[in-house]
C-alpha cells in the first residue's frame, strides 16, 4: 500500500499509527547513536587530557632539573664574587668612591641570588614542596638595595632617581 487512500487522498488511521511508531523508533534510535557518539567524544577527551597531563608533568619535572643543575652553577660564582667583595671590603683600604662601588657589586650578587632562591622556590611551589617562613624584613633597607642595584643605570641614562620614606609606614615588616 501506498500509504495513502487513493479514493479519498488520505491516510488511513492504520498507516499513520505504524508511520507515528516507526518515527518514534527512528527517533529513539538517533538518541541511542547520539549519545553513544558523546560517550566515545568523551573518551578521546579524557584520553588527551590524560596524555597532557602527563606530559605537563614531564615537563615540570625537566624544569624542576634544569633549575637545580642552573641553581648550582650560577650559585658558586656569585658566592665568589661574595666572597671577594666582602675580603676586599674588610681586609684592603679602599676610599669612599671605591667602596660605593663594592657595596653596588655586593648588592647585585646578593639581588642575583635572591632571585635564584626566588625561582627555586616558584619550582618548589609548583612541585608542592614548598613552606611558608615569616620573617621581619628591614623595608628601608630593602628599598636603598635595590635602588643601589640600578643607580649606575640611572646614572648612565641621565635619570635622576631619589627615594624618600614616608615616616608614617613602619621600618620593619
Amino acid at each position: 500500500s501506498s500509504g495513502i487512500n487513493a479514493e479519498y487522498g488520505e491516510w488511513s488511521e492504520l498507516e499513520i499509527e505504524t508511520d507515528q511508531t516507526l518515527f518514534v523508533h527512528i527517533m529513539y534510535l538517533m538518541r541511542i547513536i547520539n549519545l553513544q557518539i558523546k560517550i566515545l567524544d568523551e573518551g578521546l577527551k579524557k584520553e588527551n587530557l590524560l596524555k597532557e597531563k602527563e606530559a605537563a608533568m614531564e615537563d615540570s619535572k625537566l624544569k624542576g632539573r634544569f633549575l637545580a643543575i642552573l641553581s648550582h652553577e650560577v650559585r658558586t660564582p656569585l658566592n665568589a664574587i661574595t666572597g671577594m667583595v666582602e675580603l676586599t671590603m674588610s681586609t684592603t683600604n679602599v676610599d669612599h668612591t671605591q667602596l660605593g662601588y663594592l657595596t653596588i657589586v655586593q648588592n647585585s650578587s646578593e639581588a642575583l641570588l635572591q632571585i635564584i632562591n626566588d625561582l627555586l622556590d616558584m619550582s618548589k611551589i609548583e612541585s608542592g614542596k614548598f613552606t611558608v617562613v615569616e620573617e621581619t624584613m628591614d623595608l628601608d633597607k630593602l628599598v636603598i638595595e635595590t635602588v643601589s642595584v640600578y643607580g649606575v643605570t640611572f646614572k648612565e641614562k641621565g635619570i635622576d632617581f631619589r627615594t624618600e620614606f614616608d615616616p608614617t609606614l613602619p621600618r620593619f615588616v
